[in-house]
């Protein structure tokens, strides 16, 4: 719109100059020769001024439209780089979209596999109970107990490695006075305490004047003095 408001001023300058000199070369015409004197100078140098106002007034408006012309070529031209570099980055955008759609379908082809290599476990697995189903059981012998198995095993009683061959008082404390059962000799002799461990890890846990208590684990016995022995 600017564009064509400057050609049109420039456009009416130049039909005033043009008719300018018409009316000149007109007047000039009609006067002769003869009449030439009658031309005042100021009316000669302000058609001079008018002249050369319009001269400049054409120029300003070419200079004018050259800038307005570089202004609009420079616009068209980061208008085209705008666009091209929309244009670039769409394009990327599509490749990077394409490239997920297609690992995405890779991955949903390959779930659709194991789907169904899953269905025909499936499918066999249930032909395989169907035949299994027909099949009829066979019912196991019956198992004949032993009469003689149900009867109760009696119980061993555990026995101590060693006896109670006497009781003495030492420090105002009783101990146990024991001997290995096969002991030939007084240094095989030992004295115990009451919760001191003796032969093979039996525990004194208890002290009468006849007899001694020994424990090991969940097993204990009472012993008499030499051989008399009972069990508790």
């Amino acid at each position: 719109m600017v564009k064509l408001h400057r050609h049109a001023n420039s456009l009416k300058i130049g039909i005033l100059f043009i008719l300018s000199v018409a009316t000149l070369y007109n007047f000039i015409q009609v006067k002769h020769l003869s009449s030439l004197p009658t031309i005042t100078l100021s009316a000669i140098e302000k058609i001079e001024n008018e002249l050369t106002s319009a001269t400049l007034t054409i120029g300003q408006n070419t200079a004018d439209n050259q800038q307005l012309s570089g202004l609009i070529s420079s616009i068209e031209a980061l208008s085209q780089q705008q666009f091209a570099a929309i244009q670039a980055e769409l394009s990327q955008s599509t490749q990077t979209a394409n490239h997920r759609i297609d690992a995405i379908d890779t991955k949903i082809e390959a779930h659709d596999s194991i789907l169904q290599q899953l269905k025909e476990s499936v499918r066999s697995l249930e032909a395989i109970k169907i035949s299994s189903a027909k099949v009829p059981l066979e019912t196991p012998p019956a198992i004949k107990q032993n009469p003689l198995l149900n009867k109760s095993r009696p119980s061993l009683k555990p026995k101590l490695p060693f006896v109670l061959t006497g009781i003495e008082l030492r420090g105002g404390n009783a101990v146990a006075v024991v001997a290995p059962n096969t002991f030939n000799q007084l240094a095989q002799l030992s004295h115990i305490a009451i919760g001191q461990q003796s032969i093979d890890g039996w525990v004194l846990t208890n002290l009468s004047s006849r007899s001694a208590t020994f424990q090991r684990g969940r097993q204990k016995i009472t012993t008499s003095l030499i051989s008399q022995e009972s069990s508790q």
